[in-house]
């Protein structure tokens, strides 16, 4: 992973929106990474970007993974630059990839204190089975396949897991915030737990309340902000 870019032309501390902020999202493959960052962009799409390394391998090099090192540095380059765009643009932004290295968190870090914006680490804790599980199913149905001794290997030599919601993170910078328990039932972002978790009353059985996607969206988001 190489130096976010940065210079005199980069926006100065205190010269964005306040509530502006970089989310490090850290996780296996099939934690549910990118269902999180998919939910938070769609409470504000207009002032909130994604920059998935996947993406940006795919877009790059036609393939999600099998690069050289050289490659990866080219993807890393790039994914920082359009991290580095979007801040300046005032716009907030998730790093939906795996950050499971302590020098990676490091470099977010670094790219959000040159723009004068908080970040936080956002540690998505699901189990290492049910990750297994998730990239089975993704690649019987067509997805991408991640090898599994590659999953089981990250998930033995990840720094500074988090185990819990609220906890200060191991390396120092910002806070995990868990948004799931991750039971392996879990398998994606679900109303009636997100409801629970959030305390909002669960929605009438009967009544057809549920299929009423307006109130479902809004109690959607409601739950979502109260995880933030």
């Amino acid at each position: 992973m190489g130096k976010p870019p940065g210079g005199p032309g980069s926006p100065g501390k205190g010269s964005l929106m306040p509530d502006q902020v970089l989310k490090i999202l850290t996780g296996l493959p099939g934690a549910g990474k990118s269902t999180v960052a998919a939910a938070w962009r769609a409470l504000d799409p207009q002032n909130r970007t994604v920059v998935n390394r996947d993406q940006v391998r795919y877009a790059w090099f036609g393939r999600y993974s099998g690069l050289t090192q050289a490659q990866e540095d080219v993807v890393t380059h790039a994914e920082v630059g359009l991290a580095d765009r979007a801040l300046s643009e005032g716009k907030s932004v998730t790093v939906d990839a795996t950050n499971l290295k302590r020098e990676h968190r490091d470099m977010w870090a670094v790219l959000a204190e040159r723009h004068g914006v908080r970040h936080e680490v956002v540690a998505i804790n699901t189990s290492l089975a049910e990750c297994l599980r998730r990239n089975r199913a993704r690649g019987a149905a067509g997805g991408r396949l991640v090898p599994e001794h590659v999953i089981v290997q990250m998930n033995a030599t990840a720094e500074g897991k988090g185990s819990s919601e609220n906890t200060e993170a191991a390396d120092g910078f910002g806070t995990y915030r868990g948004m799931f328990d991750h039971h392996d039932n879990i398998a994606a972002l679900d109303a009636d737990w997100l409801a629970r978790r959030a305390n909002i009353p669960q929605w009438a059985e009967n009544g057809g309340a549920r299929g009423r996607l307006a109130a479902e969206r809004a109690n959607r988001a409601d739950a979502i902000r109260h995880l933030r």
